[in-house]
């Protein structure tokens, strides 16, 4: 290689160690802004799922305070405290929830409670970063809000696509007064008042259960004894007539057959088919107070066990939620009332007692239940979720009866 060889070589190699030099500070400086923009990633990743879990609380704790007021619509202070405690049940980014009595406006006007969630630097509890502490970040200021409302579930009579199965309203037990609502248990038998009786149908203690229908019909001047609205959220049990021994109580079922106004039979007539297919498949008749149905003989109770099987596996995800007094749907953190398995029930004056065969049967009032798992045997569970209104016209209070949901409106 000659002399001109040589120096150009020289030359090459020259350029070679600059370019090389060069490489490594611009692979330095990618790094520094690779690190940067990862660092950034997790602090804004962390932000916002901080924001999603406050909002979350503002959410639930709103319901929590507006399901309060569907059962106690005039106690603000329930509903503020019931808010603030299930707040205090959740946390965002690690640290417990805290929401002051001021973060939490309840309007009785409209049945509505508005919760604010703060973390904020005044208040000395921003959410902390990770990497922009480098910066001189080292918390950032998070505040969501909303607002839940208790309004009634729907303007209709509530009367049509009943469950094929009826119960006895509720009646005042023996020796209290009707307007205390002192209601039997499970265990207490429906004892009316024996007139005329036969030769040895005598009244053992001379004092007798007391039924007042709805609207009070026959003029007592007494309250009605039926469900009021501090039942909403009890759970019954629901078993065969006959079931625990002794004579009719609250809590047996009885299986019945729609009739039309001349009380002849529709809806496919009677039998276990068409019954079980009641169940699930909406009849189309409409009933209010004093409307006559006729029961069907015995319990059916393989297809009464089937029924509600497939009311229970029409929405199986649904659950009851206590605390928010509510069906709860697990998949959206929300209360629904448009549930399938919430389905409503007639209820018969219990002085009508249906016997072993059909039986012409007149209806007294309506409610609502939220149908609840499976049991073993043949008792079921349900949640009473309230009256339905009988008289969907008033024009004095057309919500009255009505249960009441709860729905999240900002």
């Amino acid at each position: 290689m000659g002399q001109e060889g040589r120096v150009e070589m020289q030359r090459f190699r020259v350029r070679v160690k600059n370019e090389r030099g060069a490489a490594i500070a611009l692979v330095a400086l990618s790094m520094v802004a690779l690190i940067s923009a990862i660092a950034l990633a997790v602090d804004v990743g962390m932000l916002v799922s901080a924001r999603t879990e406050a909002q979350r609380v503002s959410d639930l704790s709103a319901l929590a305070g507006a399901g309060i007021l569907a059962i106690n619509p005039d106690d603000e202070a329930a509903a503020r405290a019931e808010a603030i405690n299930y707040a205090s049940m959740n946390s965002v980014n690690g640290d417990a929830a805290v929401v002051l009595p001021g973060d939490v406006d309840v309007n009785l006007d409209s049945s509505t409670v508005t919760v604010r969630m703060i973390r904020t630097e005044t208040r000395g509890t921003p959410v902390g970063t990770f990497f922009a502490r480098v910066f001189g970040v080292n918390g950032v200021d998070v505040a969501t809000t909303a607002t839940a409302i208790a309004e009634p579930s729907g303007p209709g009579s509530g009367t049509q696509c009943l469950l094929p199965i009826m119960l006895p309203d509720r009646w005042a037990e023996s020796g209290s007064d009707s307007q205390t609502y002192v209601y039997p248990g499970i265990d207490d038998s429906w004892d009316p008042e024996i007139i005329d009786p036969k030769p040895g149908e005598i009244d053992d203690d001379g004092i007798w259960d007391t039924y007042v229908p709805p609207g009070d019909p026959e003029g007592t001047g007494s309250d009605p004894t039926g469900y009021d609205p501090d039942v909403i959220g009890t759970t019954i049990t629901i078993h065969k007539a006959g079931g625990g021994g002794g004579g009719m109580n609250e809590s047996w079922y009885f299986p019945w057959t729609p009739l039309d106004d001349e009380d002849q039979l529709v809806d496919g007539g009677a039998g276990a088919a068409r019954y079980l297919d009641r169940f699930t498949n909406c009849m189309a008749a409409e009933y209010l107070p004093g409307d006559s149905i006729l029961t069907e003989p015995g319990a059916m109770v393989g297809p009464t066990n089937f029924g509600f099987d497939d009311v229970y596996n029409s929405d199986p995800e649904m659950v009851w939620n206590s605390t928010l007094n509510c069906p709860y749907r697990p998949s959206t953190s929300s209360c629904d009332y448009n549930s399938t398995r919430i389905k409503p029930v007639p209820m018969f004056d219990p002085r009508d007692e249906p016997d072993s065969g059909r039986k012409i049967v007149h209806l007294r009032n309506f409610g609502n239940l939220f149908i609840k798992a499976p049991q073993p045997g043949n008792d079921f569970e349900a949640v009473w979720l309230g009256l339905l209104p009988t008289a969907p016209d008033d024009e004095e209070d057309p919500e009255e009866g009505l249960p009441k949901r709860l729905r999240l409106i900002k």
